[in-house]
């Protein structure tokens, strides 16, 4: 329903409840904000958007076990690492 729209207001919701996953979000923003500069498209337009983008996530309100988790940060692991494949 939301057309070529981002749901800005849906994906803050998904992130507000996991800081995990709103970490990943935002290392990869990051990294696509850094790696602009190597493409031939509008970067002001898509930075400011990016921007509008990251506001409404930081905005929308985070529930005590989230900011529990942000607390403890990047020094627990909240994710899991691929199985290594097998030698064949």
């Amino acid at each position: 329903e939301d057309g070529e729209e981002i749901n800005a207001t849906y994906i803050a919701g998904l992130l507000a409840q996991d800081w995990g996953f709103y970490r990943t979000w935002q290392l990869n923003l990051d990294r696509v904000r850094g790696a602009l500069d190597q493409f031939t498209i509008p970067r002001h337009d898509v930075r400011a958007r990016l921007t509008a983008l990251w506001q409404v996530i930081e905005r929308h309100p985070k529930p005590v076990r989230w900011r529990l988790r942000a607390r403890i940060g990047d020094r627990l692991r909240w994710y899991e690492l691929p199985e290594p494949e097998e030698a064949g």
